[in-house]
């Protein structure tokens, strides 16, 4: 997977792991791969799982807490199979279209993958919608997505993944449906994978309020429902789900 923050996690498949931080002012790789995060306003929590906090809600449009990569072609993954995971624990703040792990650079429409919410592209308090979603042409009228809902003040463990031709969208290991995809991922070849919120370097938007731990990206890998499962009950008792 891509990003994790536990060293010693069970793992049903060998991904880009983001991990625990040697200071606050970095995500660190646990694959050796280099692709590390920086972090831009949200806080570490410390413990064994990695917690980051952030706190979106009273973000500018235009500005707020997040993490971002470099660009990789690690995360452009064209027509393979590929699967993103995280935990994360929303509040019901007053957001718009809170992002979770995104590749989803929107403002100039190079809009790959994510895992975010949707408030309907406005300021409103969130109810928990999100969904799992890609472009093919990186325009946001031409995405495919899965739609479900998160509990709010609580852990979720979230998987949006693609087999073949097929996308599939999990919460807390229960698939939330699946959707027919056929063609490549939109090819962004610049900006970096963003963590609690989407844009690039220069501009981060839609800001997610809570926390977010072990986010995960898979390249040349889906997880099956059996290995979605797996992780999470590897991983559910230290979030207390």
């Amino acid at each position: 997977s891509l990003l994790s923050s536990n060293r010693q996690q069970t793992r049903a498949a060998s991904p880009r792991d983001y991990g625990l931080p040697s200071s606050e002012s970095f995500w660190k790789d646990m694959t050796g791969k280099g692709h590390d995060g920086t972090v831009d306003g949200a806080t570490y929590q410390g413990g064994n799982i990695g917690v980051w906090n952030f706190d979106g809600s009273g973000s500018s449009v235009t500005s707020g807490p997040h993490i971002i990569t470099s660009h990789s072609n690690d995360f452009d993954f064209g027509s393979v199979d590929f699967a993103i995971e995280a935990w994360c624990r929303p509040t019901n703040a007053s957001v718009i279209d809170p992002s979770i792990v995104a590749l989803w650079n929107f403002p100039d429409n190079k809009r790959s993958w994510g895992i975010f919410g949707n408030t309907g592209g406005s300021a409103a308090t969130f109810d928990g919608s999100v969904r799992g979603t890609a472009s093919p042409d990186g325009a946001f009228a031409t995405r495919t997505e899965i739609t479900g809902t998160l509990a709010l003040n609580a852990w979720n463990h979230v998987v949006f993944t693609r087999i073949s031709n097929t996308l599939n969208f999990f919460i807390n290991g229960v698939s939330q449906g699946t959707a027919s995809y056929s063609t490549a991922v939109y090819s962004n070849t610049t900006d970096g994978v963003m963590i609690g919120a989407m844009g690039d370097a220069a501009e981060s938007r839609n800001h997610f309020n809570g926390k977010i731990a072990q986010v995960r990206i898979y390249k040349a890998k889906g997880l099956t429902a059996s290995e979605v499962l797996n992780n999470f009950n590897a991983t559910r008792a230290r979030f207390g789900v």
